[in-house]
């Protein structure tokens, strides 16, 4: 599929902000990520909305419904060419 995932610094913190535990460590955070991007870009796979060969940029904004906002834009030759 060639899809790569960028998240800023505001979908970073929401991510620490609502599954961060120090009991458990990283498990809740790995759980809060299936759960909720996880799914969300796999229904964007089935929808056809993310193609092959994309950035998807990720966010998140207070006060949007869903965890995370997506930008999928497509890759340009200089992004190829730092893959390879």
């Amino acid at each position: 599929r060639d899809v790569s995932l960028a998240m800023d610094d505001a979908a970073v913190d929401h991510v620490l902000k609502e599954s961060y535990d120090p009991l458990y460590g990283a498990r809740p955070i790995k759980r809060f990520l299936e759960k909720h991007l996880v799914t969300a870009l796999s229904k964007e796979i089935i929808g056809g909305s993310l193609p092959d060969h994309s950035i998807v940029s990720i966010t998140h904004i207070d006060d949007v419904p869903d965890d995370f906002v997506f930008q999928v834009d497509p890759k340009t030759d200089a992004d190829q060419e730092m893959a390879e």
